[in-house]
Protein backbone atom coordinates (compact mmCIF):
# COMPACT_ATOMS: atom_id res chain seq x y z
CA UNK A 1 0.00 0.00 0.00
CA UNK A 2 1.42 3.67 -0.82
CA UNK A 3 2.20 6.16 1.86
CA UNK A 4 1.27 9.96 1.39
CA UNK A 5 4.31 10.12 -0.90
CA UNK A 6 7.35 12.87 -0.92
CA UNK A 7 9.78 14.61 -2.44
CA UNK A 8 13.64 16.08 -2.36
CA UNK A 9 13.89 19.57 -1.40
CA UNK A 10 16.86 20.01 -3.59
CA UNK A 11 15.07 19.57 -6.23
CA UNK A 12 11.86 21.36 -6.26
CA UNK A 13 11.64 24.90 -7.04
CA UNK A 14 10.02 27.02 -4.48
CA UNK A 15 6.62 28.45 -5.69
CA UNK A 16 6.24 32.78 -5.04
CA UNK A 17 3.88 33.78 -2.92
CA UNK A 18 0.81 34.07 -3.99
CA UNK A 19 -1.30 35.33 -1.50
CA UNK A 20 -4.56 37.24 -3.41
CA UNK A 21 -6.09 39.77 -0.50
CA UNK A 22 -9.41 41.02 0.19
CA UNK A 23 -7.60 43.78 2.06
CA UNK A 24 -4.17 44.38 1.10
CA UNK A 25 -2.07 42.90 3.76
CA UNK A 26 -4.53 42.14 6.02
CA UNK A 27 -7.05 39.50 4.88
CA UNK A 28 -6.30 37.10 2.46
CA UNK A 29 -8.75 35.34 -0.28
CA UNK A 30 -9.93 32.06 -0.03
CA UNK A 31 -8.09 31.53 4.05
CA UNK A 32 -8.58 30.33 7.47
CA UNK A 33 -7.53 33.10 10.67
CA UNK A 34 -9.23 34.64 13.99
CA UNK A 35 -9.67 37.99 15.04
CA UNK A 36 -8.66 37.39 18.92
CA UNK A 37 -8.89 40.14 22.13
CA UNK A 38 -10.33 40.16 25.38
CA UNK A 39 -13.40 38.91 26.54
CA UNK A 40 -16.44 41.99 26.52
CA UNK A 41 -16.00 42.51 30.53
CA UNK A 42 -11.99 43.45 29.92
CA UNK A 43 -12.94 45.50 26.76
CA UNK A 44 -11.78 49.00 25.66
CA UNK A 45 -14.23 51.86 25.81
CA UNK A 46 -13.37 51.67 22.26
CA UNK A 47 -15.37 48.53 21.25
CA UNK A 48 -13.40 44.87 20.82
CA UNK A 49 -13.67 42.19 18.00
CA UNK A 50 -16.95 42.82 17.14
CA UNK A 51 -16.56 46.32 16.24
CA UNK A 52 -13.70 45.78 14.31
CA UNK A 53 -15.46 43.38 12.40
CA UNK A 54 -18.13 45.15 11.53
CA UNK A 55 -15.76 48.15 10.41
CA UNK A 56 -13.70 45.31 8.48
CA UNK A 57 -17.51 44.47 6.95
CA UNK A 58 -18.38 47.71 5.76
CA UNK A 59 -15.00 48.46 4.38
CA UNK A 60 -15.30 45.15 2.43
CA UNK A 61 -18.87 46.08 1.06
CA UNK A 62 -18.29 49.23 0.14
CA UNK A 63 -14.83 49.31 -1.06
CA UNK A 64 -13.64 52.20 1.62
CA UNK A 65 -9.79 51.68 3.19
CA UNK A 66 -10.12 49.82 6.10
CA UNK A 67 -7.00 51.88 8.05
CA UNK A 68 -5.20 53.23 5.25
CA UNK A 69 -5.21 49.59 3.69
CA UNK A 70 -6.83 49.36 0.29
CA UNK A 71 -9.92 46.57 -0.67
CA UNK A 72 -8.98 44.69 -3.45
CA UNK A 73 -12.16 42.84 -3.73
CA UNK A 74 -15.89 43.86 -2.50
CA UNK A 75 -18.47 41.18 -1.69
CA UNK A 76 -21.16 40.32 0.45
CA UNK A 77 -20.21 39.77 4.36
CA UNK A 78 -21.68 37.00 6.86
CA UNK A 79 -21.90 37.70 10.31
CA UNK A 80 -22.96 34.82 12.67
CA UNK A 81 -22.88 36.82 15.80
CA UNK A 82 -23.94 34.39 18.71
CA UNK A 83 -23.48 37.30 21.47
CA UNK A 84 -26.03 39.97 20.39
CA UNK A 85 -29.05 39.45 19.09
CA UNK A 86 -30.44 40.16 15.32
CA UNK A 87 -32.24 43.24 16.27
CA UNK A 88 -28.98 44.84 18.46
CA UNK A 89 -27.07 43.70 15.14
CA UNK A 90 -29.22 45.93 12.61
CA UNK A 91 -29.12 48.69 15.20
CA UNK A 92 -25.22 48.30 15.46
CA UNK A 93 -24.99 47.99 11.68
CA UNK A 94 -27.14 51.44 10.98
CA UNK A 95 -25.00 53.15 13.47
CA UNK A 96 -21.70 52.61 11.91
CA UNK A 97 -23.32 53.62 8.50
CA UNK A 98 -25.21 56.33 9.81
CA UNK A 99 -28.22 55.41 8.76
CA UNK A 100 -27.67 54.18 5.13
CA UNK A 101 -29.31 51.02 3.57
CA UNK A 102 -25.60 49.45 2.64
CA UNK A 103 -26.66 46.10 1.11
CA UNK A 104 -24.27 43.04 1.35
CA UNK A 105 -24.20 42.72 5.45
CA UNK A 106 -25.82 39.49 5.92
CA UNK A 107 -26.83 38.39 9.76
CA UNK A 108 -27.45 35.21 10.32
CA UNK A 109 -30.09 34.17 11.67
CA UNK A 110 -28.41 31.46 14.14
CA UNK A 111 -29.01 32.09 17.97
CA UNK A 112 -26.45 29.49 18.64
CA UNK A 113 -24.84 26.74 17.15
CA UNK A 114 -23.22 23.46 17.96
CA UNK A 115 -20.13 22.76 15.97
CA UNK A 116 -18.97 20.36 14.07
CA UNK A 117 -22.40 18.83 14.37
CA UNK A 118 -24.64 21.63 13.28
CA UNK A 119 -21.63 23.02 10.58
CA UNK A 120 -23.50 21.75 7.33
CA UNK A 121 -26.32 24.96 8.65
CA UNK A 122 -23.56 27.36 8.04
CA UNK A 123 -22.34 25.33 4.81
CA UNK A 124 -25.53 25.72 3.46
CA UNK A 125 -26.33 30.05 4.16
CA UNK A 126 -21.87 29.70 2.83
CA UNK A 127 -23.31 27.91 -0.78
CA UNK A 128 -26.19 29.80 -0.81
CA UNK A 129 -25.17 33.65 -0.23
CA UNK A 130 -21.75 33.47 -1.47
CA UNK A 131 -19.78 35.89 0.54
CA UNK A 132 -16.58 37.06 0.63
CA UNK A 133 -15.98 36.88 4.28
CA UNK A 134 -17.98 34.82 6.66
CA UNK A 135 -17.09 36.09 10.54
CA UNK A 136 -18.10 33.70 13.73
CA UNK A 137 -18.05 35.47 16.81
CA UNK A 138 -17.28 33.70 19.15
CA UNK A 139 -15.84 30.11 18.34
CA UNK A 140 -16.51 29.23 22.36
CA UNK A 141 -20.77 29.83 21.65
CA UNK A 142 -20.22 26.94 19.39
CA UNK A 143 -18.28 24.57 21.32
CA UNK A 144 -21.44 23.34 23.56
CA UNK A 145 -19.71 21.45 25.85
CA UNK A 146 -17.20 21.26 24.24
CA UNK A 147 -13.10 22.06 25.73
CA UNK A 148 -11.29 25.04 23.86
CA UNK A 149 -8.20 23.73 25.45
CA UNK A 150 -8.73 20.01 24.08
CA UNK A 151 -7.46 19.68 20.45
CA UNK A 152 -9.88 16.78 20.14
CA UNK A 153 -12.05 18.76 20.40
CA UNK A 154 -11.18 22.07 18.38
CA UNK A 155 -9.72 20.13 15.38
CA UNK A 156 -12.87 18.91 13.66
CA UNK A 157 -14.28 22.32 13.87
CA UNK A 158 -10.71 23.67 12.29
CA UNK A 159 -10.61 21.26 9.86
CA UNK A 160 -14.41 21.84 9.01
CA UNK A 161 -14.01 25.56 8.68
CA UNK A 162 -11.04 25.26 6.41
CA UNK A 163 -12.45 22.93 4.28
CA UNK A 164 -15.72 25.09 3.60
CA UNK A 165 -13.49 28.07 2.86
CA UNK A 166 -11.32 26.35 0.27
CA UNK A 167 -14.76 24.58 -1.14
CA UNK A 168 -16.65 28.04 -1.40
CA UNK A 169 -13.48 30.21 -2.25
CA UNK A 170 -14.10 32.45 0.50
CA UNK A 171 -12.86 33.46 3.82
CA UNK A 172 -13.83 32.49 7.10
CA UNK A 173 -12.60 34.52 10.22
CA UNK A 174 -13.31 33.57 14.02
CA UNK A 175 -13.54 35.74 16.93
CA UNK A 176 -12.25 34.12 20.16
CA UNK A 177 -10.88 35.41 23.62
CA UNK A 178 -7.05 36.43 23.82
CA UNK A 179 -4.59 34.18 26.11
CA UNK A 180 -4.55 36.17 29.58
CA UNK A 181 -1.05 34.81 30.25
CA UNK A 182 1.65 37.14 31.54
CA UNK A 183 4.22 34.64 29.46
CA UNK A 184 2.73 34.76 25.99
CA UNK A 185 5.81 36.88 24.27
CA UNK A 186 3.05 39.27 22.06
CA UNK A 187 5.61 40.92 20.02
CA UNK A 188 7.22 38.11 18.11
CA UNK A 189 4.75 35.22 18.12
CA UNK A 190 0.88 35.05 17.95
CA UNK A 191 0.25 32.91 20.83
CA UNK A 192 -2.77 34.97 21.37
CA UNK A 193 -5.30 32.36 21.31
CA UNK A 194 -6.81 30.85 24.41
CA UNK A 195 -6.98 27.36 24.75
CA UNK A 196 -5.57 24.39 22.56
CA UNK A 197 -1.82 25.59 21.62
CA UNK A 198 -2.70 23.81 18.18
CA UNK A 199 -4.64 26.65 17.34
CA UNK A 200 -1.70 28.93 16.26
CA UNK A 201 -0.84 26.27 14.18
CA UNK A 202 -4.31 26.48 11.82
CA UNK A 203 -4.51 29.93 10.91
CA UNK A 204 -3.91 31.88 7.67
CA UNK A 205 -4.24 35.23 9.73
CA UNK A 206 -4.58 36.19 13.15
CA UNK A 207 -5.47 39.48 13.56
CA UNK A 208 -5.33 40.57 17.97
CA UNK A 209 -6.52 43.34 19.50
CA UNK A 210 -5.73 45.06 22.47
CA UNK A 211 -6.15 48.18 24.58
CA UNK A 212 -3.18 50.88 25.58
CA UNK A 213 -4.77 52.41 28.57
CA UNK A 214 -1.64 55.08 28.79
CA UNK A 215 -2.32 56.70 25.02
CA UNK A 216 -5.73 55.65 24.82
CA UNK A 217 -5.36 54.13 21.77
CA UNK A 218 -6.28 50.47 20.01
CA UNK A 219 -3.27 48.79 19.14
CA UNK A 220 -3.88 46.30 16.08
CA UNK A 221 -1.19 43.46 15.89
CA UNK A 222 -1.69 41.76 12.45
CA UNK A 223 -0.09 38.82 12.13
CA UNK A 224 0.50 36.66 8.56
CA UNK A 225 1.69 33.10 7.56
CA UNK A 226 4.96 33.08 7.84
CA UNK A 227 4.86 35.13 10.46
CA UNK A 228 4.91 38.41 9.72
CA UNK A 229 3.68 41.01 11.92
CA UNK A 230 3.10 44.88 11.17
CA UNK A 231 0.55 46.87 13.70
CA UNK A 232 -2.02 49.33 13.27
CA UNK A 233 -3.31 52.17 16.01
CA UNK A 234 -6.49 52.99 15.70
CA UNK A 235 -9.65 54.95 17.91
CA UNK A 236 -13.19 55.33 18.01
CA UNK A 237 -15.66 58.19 16.98
CA UNK A 238 -17.89 58.21 19.91
CA UNK A 239 -21.44 59.76 20.36
CA UNK A 240 -24.02 59.72 23.28
CA UNK A 241 -20.85 58.51 25.74
CA UNK A 242 -21.27 55.03 24.55
CA UNK A 243 -22.19 54.78 20.76
CA UNK A 244 -19.47 54.16 18.81
CA UNK A 245 -19.95 54.72 14.82
CA UNK A 246 -16.60 54.63 13.27
CA UNK A 247 -12.90 53.50 13.95
CA UNK A 248 -9.85 55.81 12.57
CA UNK A 249 -6.65 55.08 11.97
CA UNK A 250 -3.88 56.56 13.76
CA UNK A 251 -0.60 57.40 11.99
CA UNK A 252 2.02 55.73 14.17
CA UNK A 253 4.00 58.64 14.58
CA UNK A 254 1.23 59.87 17.37
CA UNK A 255 -0.21 56.60 19.07
CA UNK A 256 1.84 57.59 22.25
CA UNK A 257 -0.36 61.02 22.76
CA UNK A 258 -4.25 61.38 22.48
CA UNK A 259 -3.42 64.89 22.62
CA UNK A 260 -0.90 65.25 19.81
CA UNK A 261 -3.68 63.18 17.93
CA UNK A 262 -6.48 66.05 19.02
CA UNK A 263 -4.01 68.58 18.06
CA UNK A 264 -3.21 66.83 14.27
CA UNK A 265 -6.70 65.99 13.25
CA UNK A 266 -7.59 69.40 14.51
CA UNK A 267 -5.09 71.17 11.96
CA UNK A 268 -6.06 68.84 9.45
CA UNK A 269 -9.97 69.68 9.42
CA UNK A 270 -10.07 73.00 10.67
CA UNK A 271 -8.83 75.53 8.38
CA UNK A 272 -5.91 77.81 9.91
CA UNK A 273 -5.31 81.09 9.10
CA UNK A 274 -1.71 82.68 9.01
CA UNK A 275 -1.89 84.99 12.46
CA UNK A 276 -4.08 82.08 14.27
CA UNK A 277 -2.29 81.61 17.90
CA UNK A 278 -1.66 78.74 19.88
CA UNK A 279 -4.04 80.39 22.51
CA UNK A 280 -6.88 80.20 19.95
CA UNK A 281 -5.78 76.81 18.88
CA UNK A 282 -6.14 75.99 22.50
CA UNK A 283 -9.58 77.40 23.07
CA UNK A 284 -10.86 75.69 20.16
CA UNK A 285 -9.74 72.24 21.23
CA UNK A 286 -9.59 72.87 25.13
CA UNK A 287 -5.51 71.30 24.79
CA UNK A 288 -3.77 73.52 26.98
CA UNK A 289 -1.76 76.24 25.71
CA UNK A 290 1.97 74.72 26.87
CA UNK A 291 1.12 71.46 25.52
CA UNK A 292 0.03 72.71 21.76
CA UNK A 293 3.77 74.30 21.87
CA UNK A 294 5.15 70.68 22.87
CA UNK A 295 3.52 68.62 20.24
CA UNK A 296 4.33 71.36 17.52
CA UNK A 297 8.26 71.08 18.39
CA UNK A 298 7.82 67.04 19.55
CA UNK A 299 5.90 65.86 16.32
CA UNK A 300 7.32 66.74 12.94
CA UNK A 301 4.34 65.26 11.43
CA UNK A 302 2.56 68.11 13.20
CA UNK A 303 4.71 70.69 12.28
CA UNK A 304 4.40 69.80 8.60
CA UNK A 305 0.41 69.44 8.68
CA UNK A 306 0.66 73.33 9.99
CA UNK A 307 3.41 74.31 7.24
CA UNK A 308 1.05 72.64 4.35
CA UNK A 309 -2.52 74.26 6.00
CA UNK A 310 0.06 77.72 5.53
CA UNK A 311 1.09 76.93 2.20
CA UNK A 312 -2.55 76.32 0.96
CA UNK A 313 -3.61 79.45 2.38
CA UNK A 314 -1.08 81.61 0.64
CA UNK A 315 -1.48 79.39 -3.03
CA UNK A 316 -5.51 80.48 -2.39
CA UNK A 317 -3.81 84.34 -1.69
CA UNK A 318 -2.07 84.84 -4.51
CA UNK A 319 -5.00 83.07 -6.57
CA UNK A 320 -7.74 85.70 -5.45
CA UNK A 321 -4.88 88.23 -5.86
CA UNK A 322 -4.44 87.12 -8.95
CA UNK A 323 -8.45 87.63 -10.08
CA UNK A 324 -8.84 90.75 -8.72
CA UNK A 325 -6.03 91.56 -10.89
Amino acid sequence: MPGFGYFDASEYEPKPDSTAWIIQDILPKNSFGFVAGPAKGNASPYGGKSVLQRKMALSIITGQSFFGKPILQQGKVMFVNLDEDQDKQVRLYYRMTGGIKVPGYLISKAKSCKFPEQIYLFEKDIEEARPLLGLIDPLQRTLGMKAVKNQEDVGPIINELKRISKLYECTIAVSHHSNKSNERDKETTPSWLNGSGDLDAAWDFCLCLEYDKTAEVMHLRNFQKEKAKTDIFYEAKIVNKDEIIDLYHIIPELKSSKQARQLYNYILQSPLNASQSNLEISRATAIPESSIRLQICKFAVIKNAIASQLQILQSNGDKYRSDIL
